[in-house]
């Protein structure tokens, strides 16, 4: 007993469990020395890159997955949009050499309507200056009219306009509505106006 006491005695015995366990059965891989050698280090080191790099790349194809699908959504909408677009139907082209243009100072009568002939509003001496985005739906739709001329420009249910007006028609009513253009006049311009757009 006074032998395993002494402190020489155990740094000895130190060594030799340390000995064996790293070099003794070198042949079984899962040994201690093995799995603590350089080139079994180096090889866990290396198949823990690989994972690594597969990890990654796994991560990368799904963002670019997730991307692609919120791309593909986006795009959806956007076709979406665009399918709601306004359709115009002359029902009388007019007479006359002179047509509506932007600058053109107009007369009309307006009438709005929902389905079933419902009658929302009626405007008899509607003037408008093209151009001036006062009442910029009718205004850029109204461009190439003659004097005389009768128009319908239907508007779908759920299209998106920034006349706070018409918004609200469209959110009340649970169909498309209709604009009907009688165009009354049409004066000549007379000047250029820079503050008009018509794009």
């Amino acid at each position: 007993m006074k032998l395993l006491q002494n402190p020489l005695v155990k740094i000895v015995g130190v060594i030799a469990i340390i000995y064996f366990a790293l070099f003794n059965n070198k042949q079984n891989p899962q040994s201690l020395g093995n799995r603590l050698s350089a080139e079994r280090i180096k090889t866990n080191l290396g198949e823990m890159e690989q994972k690594g790099k597969f990890i990654a790349s796994n991560v990368s194809a799904a963002r670019s997955y997730a991307k692609t699908k919120e791309q593909s959504g986006d795009k959806e909408k956007s076709q979406d949009s665009a399918q709601l677009s306004l359709e115009l139907k002359d029902i009388d082209l007019g007479a006359g050499e002179k047509k509506v243009v932007c600058g053109s100072e107009v007369n009309a009568f307006v009438m709005l309507s929902a389905a079933n002939n419902k009658t929302l509003e009626v405007k008899n001496d509607l003037k408008l200056l093209i151009g001036s985005k006062k009442e910029w739906l009718i205004e850029k739709n109204i461009i190439g009219m003659k004097r005389g001329g009768v128009r319908n420009i239907i508007i779908p249910q759920g299209f998106q306009t920034e006349d706070a007006a018409l918004a609200k028609f469209l959110s009340e009513n649970n169909s498309a509505l209709t604009y009907q253009i009688i165009l009354k006049e049409i004066s000549p311009i007379k000047s250029e106006k820079s503050n008009l757009n018509c794009q």
